[in-house]
């Protein structure tokens, strides 16, 4: 499938992309269940100027609209994903899914944010930032907190819940590790996947450890994979790039990319203690660290420090430890 914008998928299910100005990703895919008793969405956009109206165009031009929207299904809390949900809430009333895990950090995010900064704060002095990096870091936090609209989600959506939408049935599947309350839906009656950031068609998701992750992510997303492998899919339709086929293959493809993140880590250790963020600025990329920007390098940080924390976990590695905040190799 070429990626020309606007596709239906299968039968009664749209691929809508909705812009991201600025996002070196381009834009979200809001995924459109078309029935006759309205639209189901799974995900929204974010909250920007014109994301509204980009989301009702798209609508229309495959016989909807967004008055037509009865119900937004969220994968995770990340703004492009769940930011515009809360304008669809407070414009038409129409309910808002999405897991406990992440709607319980909505407030404290987006709308109260002053304790996620200073968390964030935190996290990088702890991980060896620089000062330039941190005032970053809290820049990121503010920007968000402005793409998000105001939303209480009407539905707390529990793993192995069924959502039954006319004629589709769409099971939830708790996959954590990207966010704490990342949910996948397994639409059972096609056979289709909305995998949201979990599985990517071409970028190797990061389930990085930063401010309101889980103590072990690469561990909690390594182990959630298994629970996908044996689902019956024809079609996987991600949060970003091109929906694809080929789900299992896909599967040892993510699973083996965190594996050799993680032994490059050790190798990395071996020379000797080292900060997160030293760990981060010397793992091999296609571009070199010193081409990438403050915010690029916290999205590293956050994968990076995932791997140290499940090199941890797994005995492999100790840390952090002593005023540096170093890992090294355990002996």
């Amino acid at each position: 499938m070429e990626d020309t914008g606007l596709a239906e998928v299968v039968p009664g299910i749209w691929r809508l992309p909705v812009p991201l100005p600025g996002h070196s990703v381009g834009h979200v895919n809001v995924y459109a269940l078309v029935s006759d008793g309205g639209v189901l969405l799974v995900d929204s956009g974010w909250a920007m100027p014109g994301s509204w109206a980009a989301v009702d165009d798209l609508l229309r031009r495959v016989g909807s609209a967004a008055e037509q929207v009865a119900l937004v299904l969220v994968t995770h809390f990340h703004p492009d994903h769940c930011g515009l949900a809360g304008d669809f809430q407070r414009r038409r009333g129409v309910q808002v899914g999405m897991h406990a895990a992440d709607a319980c950090r909505l407030g404290d995010r987006f709308f109260a944010w002053d304790s996620l900064a200073k968390d964030t704060v935190g996290w990088l002095t702890s991980a060896g930032a620089p000062e330039d990096a941190i005032d970053s870091g809290v820049r990121i936090v503010e920007q968000a907190a402005g793409r998000v609209a105001p939303v209480e989600p009407d539905r707390l959506i529990e793993d192995g819940e069924v959502v039954a939408f006319g004629d589709w049935r769409l099971r939830a599947l708790h996959t954590p590790g990207h966010t704490p309350g990342h949910l996948c839906f397994h639409e059972q009656t096609t056979g289709t996947l909305f995998s949201g950031d979990h599985v990517l068609s071409f970028i190797n998701t990061s389930p990085g450890l930063r401010p309101h992750s889980t103590e072990d992510p690469v561990g909690d997303y390594l182990d959630s994979l298994p629970r996908l492998s044996a689902l019956e899919v024809d079609w996987v339709l991600p949060g970003h790039q091109l929906p694809f086929v080929g789900l299992g293959p896909r599967l040892d493809q993510l699973r083996a990319h965190h594996e050799e993140r993680m032994a490059e880590t050790c190798r990395l250790l071996a020379a000797g203690p080292a900060t997160a963020w030293e760990v981060t600025s010397r793992v091999p990329r296609s571009r070199g660290w010193d081409a990438f920007s403050n915010a690029a390098r916290i999205s590293a940080l956050g994968e990076t420090y995932g791997h140290l924390r499940h090199l941890v976990a797994r005995g492999t590695a100790v840390g952090p430890a002593g005023p540096a905040r170093t890992f090294e190799l355990a002996r």
